[in-house]
């Protein structure tokens, strides 16, 4: 048993970690583990939070965390890498590894002829979760995507347009589905309708998390207003209400959802909904941000538009996917492009999206900055089209 100390030398914590002490020393250099001092004799002495920075280092690590993403999860505080989402980061390894395993079963239970076709299915279909899952636990990622929207040449801001087509009353009960770090309450706190209880799910407890953090500063307004919010760890797929909505929201998620199991959500979805109540979800279209995927299509031949939003759930074939849920669809789309003059915010636009575009930015991550300054400036601002919009569906 380890009786707990005041202080460690490098020596200890490997031992105490079972790591070698040349692993301590790289993490001391690439900034993941500060000493507290240095002795006379040149050793360097760590403290008890070192200690605990060393595990949470360790257990990212084995969740296949690269080392400069943990290190950014390290500096963005505590709350990133706590216990809790720890065991959540587990829990989504092992939903992960079970999804495997039975997607081998199901490819063994098949006929020779089909194997293959439902090889590359499900090869794609839980590539594409995983990867989105992991993205997604830090919010940064999301916030990176947002900032490039703060270039918009659009007459209204898409969040306000968006708010408007929701339609809130007074006194309505709201679920938005996947609701991401709720930018759009958060930008609308002062537009909240009285008395509105607004129900925040998402699958990500990250994502929740920075939800609760960026609407806390709104806490004594909402409460003289009467508006409540409800943080509900749930993934879109399982979920499951006592009540019914008035406004039930899904803005850029659906495309998340594998193309199997969107059926499915869009049933529970409009079982969630009152009769009179109104279903309110946006998406892209096929040609959104164009010219940023043929710029990068420039930069490396292997980079290009991520296929399977516009395929799962878009401007184009959304209607006909919602059509069998609900009675009336209706569709809009607003005008909004991009004239983006900085460099450095399209990098961490493109940085940030999931799949292989982002690890592409990664791995590159010099050579595209540069290509990027090249193209992009002040005096030569980058535009982009944006395809975005909304369906409004009614029982």
């Amino acid at each position: 048993m380890y009786q707990e100390k005041e202080f460690y030398t490098s020596g200890e914590l490997a031992k105490l970690s079972g790591v070698s002490y040349k692993t301590i020393r790289h993490y001391v250099e690439k900034g993941l583990l500060s000493p507290m001092k240095i002795a006379d004799n040149g050793y360097k002495i760590f403290g008890k939070e070192a200690v605990r920075d060393l595990q949470r280092i360790l257990m990212l690590k084995y969740l296949d965390f690269p080392l400069e993403e943990i290190r950014e999860m390290m500096r963005a505080g505590e709350e990133m890498v706590s216990l809790e989402k720890q065991e959540y980061l587990i829990r989504e390894k092992i939903i992960h590894l079970n999804e495997a395993l039975d997607a081998l079963k199901e490819i063994r239970r098949s006929k020779s002829d089909e194997q293959w076709e439902r090889m590359i299915g499900i090869l794609q279909m839980t590539s594409r979760k995983e990867e989105i899952q992991r993205q997604y636990l830090q919010s940064k990622n999301l916030q990176q995507r947002i900032n490039i929207h703060a270039y918009s040449t659009a007459k209204e801001d898409w969040f306000e347009w968006l708010f408007r087509k929701a339609e809130l009353e007074e006194g309505m009960q709201v679920l938005d589905v996947g609701c991401g770090t709720a930018v759009l309450w958060e930008k609308m706190h002062d537009r909240i309708p009285y008395n509105t209880k607004i129900v925040l799910t998402d699958e990500s407890q990250g994502m929740l998390d920075s939800a609760e953090e960026n609407l806390r500063r709104f806490g004594e307004e909402f409460a003289q207003r009467g508006i409540q919010f409800v943080y509900q760890r749930m993934n879109a797929c399982e979920i499951s209400m006592d009540s019914l909505f008035d406004r039930v929201l899904a803005n850029h998620m659906l495309y998340h959802i594998p193309d199997t199991e969107r059926p499915a959500v869009l049933e529970k979805l409009s079982g969630l909904l009152k009769a009179d109540g109104k279903f309110v979800a946006s998406t892209v279209g096929e040609t959104n941000m164009s010219e940023l995927y043929e710029l990068l299509a420039d930069f490396d031949d292997q980079a290009g538009a991520p296929g399977w939003i516009i395929e799962g759930f878009s401007l184009e074939n959304g209607k006909k996917q919602l059509s069998p849920y609900f009675g009336k669809v209706r569709r809009y789309e607003q005008k909004n492009d991009l004239l983006v003059p900085d460099a450095e915010v399209v990098y961490n636009y493109v940085r940030s999206l999931p799949g292989a575009i982002g690890q592409m930015a990664e791995k590159k991550e010099q050579k595209l900055r540069k290509f990027l300054k090249e193209k992009i400036s002040a005096e030569n601002p980058f535009f982009i089209h944006k395809s975005t919009g909304v369906f409004v569906a009614e029982h």
